[in-house]
């Protein structure tokens, strides 16, 4: 690593993080536990440094010893992934999102998911939505918005009701039909899971609709959410299904597509779908 590069960059490095860095690296490459004698040969660093190496990582988890003295990856090494996801997400998003708002004139959000609660990573708002303060960074009850459901429903059963799982359903601050059991939900889940998009029908708060479609990377696991959110007094759910809807998943296959999703929905069943609520 030191022998490449020119000689002004040379002279900025530091050569611990360096070592440190290909120490992760050679355990990335590997996608296997690996042990010091092994980290040692494939780096070729002395033992003696790569075990220094190894302590400091796992103080800072980005490695984790296992009981045989394997080691792998760690926590921290995971939590730099997720936030370099999201960012290609965002970034893949925002151009498609912004002529979503403008050819439908709505307020449109993305989302993903963040332990029970939905994170918003994009928000471009209509100037005529009046409605709670939301804004990028806001984190909403995943069980009471459109693309909360959509992402819990992409997951196993198990593995939402157990983030789920202290919950209190009859929390204050949601919308007159907002779900009140676990069980409501499940069956809600259930019908989104058919029909592969979400909605909330004054859920979130009096006076707000929306719908979310799922946004795929290449293995075609759902890593986002995006909705289009109006108001009841211009819309009432039925027209928002079948006017938006099929932009709104044509919107989410595009941005799946940027991700290397390769097997969209074609545009007569995104039609059909909108035209069958």
């Amino acid at each position: 690593m030191r022998g490449s590069g020119s000689g002004r960059g040379q002279r900025y490095e530091v050569a611990a993080l360096a070592k440190g860095l290909l120490v992760l690296s050679t355990l990335a490459d590997a996608g296997k536990p690996m042990r010091l004698q092994e980290l040692a040969a494939a780096t070729r660093l002395p033992a003696p440094t790569v075990f220094r190496l190894l302590r400091t990582l796992q103080a800072h988890e980005y490695v984790r010893q296992l009981p045989d003295d394997g080691t792998v990856l760690g926590a921290a090494v995971m939590k730099l992934a997720l936030a370099l996801r999201q960012t290609d997400v965002a970034v893949a998003g925002r151009g498609p999102l912004r002529a979503l708002a403008e050819t439908t004139g709505e307020t449109v959000n993305m989302g993903v998911l963040l332990g029970s609660g939905v994170l918003y990573t994009i928000r471009i708002l209509n100037a005529d939505f009046l409605t709670a303060n939301i804004r990028v960074g806001s984190v909403l009850p995943a069980w009471w918005t459109s693309m909360g459901k959509m992402l819990l429903a992409s997951l196993p059963d198990q593995e939402w009701r157990s983030r789920l799982a202290d919950v209190d359903f009859q929390l204050a601050g949601s919308g007159p039909n907002a779900v009140r059991t676990i069980e409501d939900l499940a069956r809600q889940l259930e019908k989104v899971r058919q029909q592969d998009w979400a909605s909330q029908d004054e859920e979130v708060s009096r006076g707000l609709l929306s719908i979310a479609a799922p946004v795929r990377d290449e293995s075609g696991q759902v890593i986002a959410a995006i909705n289009l959110a109006v108001q009841t007094h211009r819309l009432r759910m039925r027209q928002l299904v079948s006017r938006l809807l099929p932009q709104l998943l044509a919107t989410a296959d595009e941005i799946s597509r940027s991700l290397g999703y390769s097997r969209p929905r074609t545009e007569a069943a995104i039609a059909q779908k909108g035209v069958a609520e």
